[in-house]
């Protein structure tokens, strides 16, 4: 699990430091199961095309997982307050 943990620091560090990052996650975050995973892919695909670093690209399909989705939205959440 501590491997998981070092990568939801990574990305609620992200969306602290990135506003527009911070927007698309929270956007997707708030979706459906089904429909974050679409969105997710979307991104990813477009991620590859742009030849994103492979960190970023792993670092953002851990939402893929409902549990670490949601506990990543309320870190998020916490963080802005």
């Amino acid at each position: 699990m501590k491997l998981i943990h070092d990568e939801i620091t990574f990305l609620v560090q992200i969306t602290n430091e990135d506003a527009i990052i911070k927007k698309r996650i929270l956007e997707m975050l708030q979706l459906s199961s089904f429909e974050r995973r679409l969105q997710l892919n979307i991104w990813l695909e477009q991620l590859r095309h742009r030849n994103a670093s492979d960190k970023m690209q792993y670092i953002l399909s851990i939402l893929f997982d409902d549990v670490v989705a949601k506990k990543v939205l309320t870190l998020i959440n916490n963080c802005s307050n």
